[in-house]
Formats: structure tokens, C-alpha cells, sequence
């Protein structure tokens, strides 16, 4: 199962409703939400799963970009997707 951190750069204010609307996706979870920043965790099926859930991330209103800082892969087998 891949499992990433990612730490969320969003616009002043945001947060509260970002918070919710990340936190609606299957296979994330909020972590810690400071003034401009919201932790993401994603615990996916498939590597594909992955930059999928970033790439709808990256889009919500209030997100300034959105930084990976841990990456897990190690229980998928080669040739997984």
C-alpha cells in the first residue's frame, strides 16, 4: 500500500474549508492544519492512486501548491501499478 505525506500551501484563510473537502477523499487524512498549511496523508491501492489524489488536490480552490515529503512503495510488488 503506498503511503505519502504531503504538506498543502494554501491561500490565507482557506484552510477551514480545504480541511474538509481533502479530508472527503477516499484514502486521505488531515493531519496537522496551521495558517497557510494543511498536512496530507494519502494510503492508496496502487501508485496510479497517488498523483491522482494530488492532482485533485492541486486544484481546490485556496491551494497554492501542495510539496511531497515522504513517499512509500515498499510493499509493491514490481510490475504493480
Amino acid at each position: 500500500m503506498p503511503i505519502s505525506s504531503l504538506v498543502i500551501r494554501t491561500d490565507a484563510g482557506c484552510e477551514e474549508s480545504l480541511v474538509q473537502a481533502i479530508g472527503a477523499i477516499e484514502g486521505v487524512t488531515v493531519g496537522a492544519v496551521k495558517p497557510g498549511a494543511i498536512v496530507m496523508v494519502t494510503e492508496t491501492k496502487s501508485r496510479r492512486e497517488d498523483p491522482a489524489i494530488w492532482e485533485r488536490v492541486s486544484v481546490l480552490p485556496g491551494v497554492l501548491s501542495i510539496g511531497l515529503t515522504y513517499c512509500n512503495y515498499e510493499d509493491i510488488l514490481e510490475g504493480e501499478p
